[in-house]
């Protein structure tokens, strides 16, 4: 071991930070009086915070002992059950420059202008939307066409908390 290597304990603190900023942007996302631009804002930073807290549990499963390691793996395998559409989400909204340009993975490579014209102009207006309701805000992605991506954030939040309590327990066994 060296002064670099991380124990299961300070990765799984780090994921516990993440999974907190998922709970934070969740409170702010569903205060009845935050606008629009609020929303969409922390709905992408709590994406962003959603992706880290998987990277921190799936590198907490690397680290594990191995009694704890199947456990870990169950947990892992319903947050992605649960919560699929994390990672691509990060990715379209890391990249969304390139798919607002339809340029972005899954679109084809170097199009016809022609044809790269009527994508951009189908595609733009749909890539992103929102739905707000009382018990949850849905961020809604197209990142190409017939594929699409949904955050829910009341769903996540609570799969994110799930996943960082299935591993502080498998951990502390």
């Amino acid at each position: 071991m060296t002064a670099w290597d991380l124990t299961p304990d300070e990765a799984l603190n780090e994921l516990v930070q993440w999974q907190h900023t998922t709970t934070v942007m969740q409170i702010r996302i569903m205060e009845p009086g935050a606008g629009a631009v609020t929303r969409q804002g922390d709905a992408y930073l709590f994406a962003m915070a959603a992706r880290q807290a998987l990277r921190f549990a799936q590198l907490v499963r690397k680290i594990a002992p191995p009694a704890a390691r199947s456990d870990i793996d169950r947990a892992l395998n319903e947050f992605n059950q649960t919560s699929p559409d994390i990672e691509d989400i990060r990715n379209v909204l890391d990249h969304l420059d390139d798919y607002l340009r339809g340029i972005g993975l899954g679109y084809p490579a170097n199009p016809p202008e022609a044809y790269a014209n009527e994508l951009i102009h189908l595609l733009r207006p749909s890539l992103l939307w929102y739905e707000a309701t009382k018990a949850t805000y849905r961020l809604h992605i197209s990142p190409a066409p017939g594929h699409r991506l949904v955050l829910d954030v009341t769903r996540d939040a609570a799969a994110v908390r799930q996943l960082c309590d299935a591993i502080a327990d498998a951990l502390s066994r």
